[in-house]
């Protein structure tokens, strides 16, 4: 095959693993002209490079000796060194990441350097926590403004790659443990064997993941973890280890909510054991859970100066200030600094709490997060509407998703206020109404005062006489004009005794008369 075919790389590869289709995955792993054989004994390796040759043989494969290496201990493949004692980063590629700059000036720059970073991710425990500030720098609504968060980002990755930590070999006869945790920010787990990790794994949870109830946010973590991992775990017995005690026995209810319905429907294809651990026994998941960049938004300062804001110090500052939950909290507050240390509150007929930084209220539907103050409500309102993933819904589908979360006084009419005075849906909203005809010129009547046109033109200043309005009557043929005074309050029949008098009477009874349809004008007394 020739040099510089677009699909040469793909038909090599197709050809290479029909080659080796029977030993693929067995002791034998194919990336294009890299053929890695592994195998647990020295004799059991010469039998399968005996097996290996002659599978090229017979395709007429051919290796060149000094770009071999025959049983040896420690191999580099594809950019990872593979030794007993686990998986690492090669270092040669370790040492290029050393040497980029700690500026990346354009997108072409960062791209590159997160995606050789990023290749790697599978060994850095918080890799997300430094890499969040630079893939924020990608988006099309970025101005690719470089702070020194970004030069710290950039060191941290470097740093973080530098002394990564060996991973264990995936060994699939050894038993799987798999360590969960959540906050109210991310969920984080580590998969280990006997005690040494294997991968990690955490993510940030989204704007209303991080509403769901404490025991969801675990079993959530879970599910997560179980389905990144399904690959390595297949049918065997799981042991997990979670800090929330409670998830055992959720695992065996019948009556759950349609959400736990369709993660317990995802666990049903494992084998689990959920074990509690307390949070001092599980501290890696811990960690990965509760990364600090999860926890709130960078802000960057005039004076390139940062600070952390987190969205608890905001609510706070709201519930504060909020008129209609101000008493509320420092009533629940008061109430949870008392002796009996209780969270429920009852006031004016609605059942209060406050939780994780939050006042919660009880509606038919649940329990729901309030919302203080116009600002955040607005917020709330725009995530749920205006968000690129929203797709701005209608007013009925926007209601019953921030329903679902949030309450606060007046909410139905603050949605679909918000919701009908957006100007982008108003544009683009169909038009329902019968396609208006063509335009058709009225016919020239053939004599004077035979047809007439007439309106009222009202909101003028108020004369001696109490005239504020004037009653126009044309003729459409000859354009001559009456301008009859009356009052903008005028009824019907008053209207028609000024035509009878000041136009009827003078001109005669015309044939048709031509109007806008003021009230006055479409009545049966015409």
């Amino acid at each position: 095959m020739p040099f510089g075919l677009a699909g040469a790389p793909s038909t090599l590869q197709r050809m290479m693993q029909n080659t080796f289709m029977k030993e693929l995955d067995e002791y034998v792993v194919v990336y294009l002209d890299d053929v890695l054989v592994y195998s647990k004994t020295k004799d059991l390796h010469y039998d399968h490079l005996r097996v290996v040759l002659q599978r090229m043989r017979d395709a007429r494969l051919f290796v060149e000796l000094s770009k071999c290496e025959l049983v040896p201990q420690k191999v580099q493949y594809l950019g990872f060194v593979i030794e007993p004692g686990g998986v690492g980063a090669d270092p040669g590629k370790v040492q290029a990441v050393q040497q980029w700059p700690t500026e990346l000036l354009d997108r072409k720059q960062l791209r590159g350097f997160l995606g050789m970073v990023g290749y790697y991710r599978r060994l850095i425990p918080n890799f997300n926590k430094w890499a969040h500030p630079l893939y924020e720098l990608l988006r099309e609504e970025s101005d690719m403004t470089w702070w020194p968060v970004h030069t710290e980002a950039v060191q941290r990755l470097k740093d973080a790659l530098a002394t990564v930590t060996l991973l264990k070999i995936y060994d699939p006869d050894k038993d799987l443990t798999i360590k969960t945790d959540a906050s109210k920010y991310a969920i984080g787990a580590v998969l280990e064997h006997e005690g040494q990790p294997i991968a990690f794994e955490s993510k940030k949870l989204g704007v209303r993941e991080q509403f769901i109830p404490a025991y969801e946010s675990e079993l959530l973590a879970i599910v997560y973890a179980l389905m990144k991992w399904k690959q390595l775990i297949g049918t065997k017995k799981v042991r997990i280890e979670t800090d929330h005690a409670t998830l055992g026995r959720m695992l065996t209810q019948k009556n759950v909510t349609p959400r736990l319905g369709y993660w317990l429907d995802k666990l049903a294809d494992f084998d689990i054991e959920v074990v509690y651990k307390p949070r001092k026994q599980n501290v890696v998941a811990d960690a990965l859970s509760r990364r600090p960049d999860f926890i709130g938004a960078i802000v960057q300062t005039k004076k390139k100066r940062v600070k952390l804001v987190t969205e608890e110090a905001r609510w706070a500052e709201q519930y504060t200030k909020c008129r209609d939950f101000k008493e509320v909290v420092k009533a629940c507050t008061r109430q949870q600094e008392g002796e009996q240390g209780e969270k429920g509150l009852t006031l004016e007929g609605r059942e209060y709490r406050w939780e994780n930084h939050y006042l919660w209220v009880s509606t038919k539907s649940g329990w729901r997060v309030c919302v203080p103050g116009n600002e955040l409500r607005k917020e709330v309102c725009t995530h749920f509407h205006d968000h690129i993933l929203a797709g701005h819904p209608g007013l009925e589908r926007t209601r019953a998703a921030i329903r679902h979360i949030f309450w606060w006084p007046g909410i139905e009419s603050d949605i679909e206020g918000f919701v009908k005075s957006y100007v982008q849906c108003a544009k683009g909203k169909a038009s329902h109404l019968r396609a208006g005809g063509l335009l058709q010129p009225l016919p020239i009547p053939e004599a004077p005062w035979e047809e007439i046109a007439m309106d009222l033109i009202v909101g003028l200043p108020k004369t001696k006489e109490g005239w504020d309005a004037i009653l126009t009557v044309v003729c459409r043929l000859t354009k001559m004009a009456h301008f009859i005074p009356t009052r903008q309050c005028a009824s019907t029949e008053e209207v028609a005794k000024l035509l009878m008098r000041e136009v009827i009477r003078l001109h005669g009874v015309p044939s048709a008369i031509v109007s806008d349809r003021d009230t006055r004008f479409t009545s049966e007394v015409w």
